[in-house]
């Protein structure tokens, strides 16, 4: 099964989907670690290993709001016009 980068996909995506209609299989890394399988539509992907497991951040959570008074439009000219 061939690898191809996200880069190559995105640039060559419509040899890559030429690729799959004629029943190739391919799988996408990213920084070389496979992120993805494309595969032809009815097929089952094949395992991916798992480089990472997902873990909950509270970093986000953990920000403070702010509101601002009028548009977003009118916030960013105000921003803008402080330079």
């Amino acid at each position: 099964m061939p690898s191809i980068s996200h880069r190559e996909m995105r640039n060559n995506s419509a040899s890559v989907l030429r690729g799959v209609q004629e029943g190739e299989t391919y799988v996408v890394t990213n920084d070389g670690v496979p992120v993805a399988s494309i595969v032809p539509s009815g097929e089952q992907a094949a395992e991916l290993p798992l480089v990472r497991a997902a873990t909950a951040s509270d970093r986000i959570g953990s920000l403070t709001r702010h509101s601002i008074r009028g548009s977003v439009r009118e916030t960013l000219d105000e921003l803008r016009s402080e330079r």
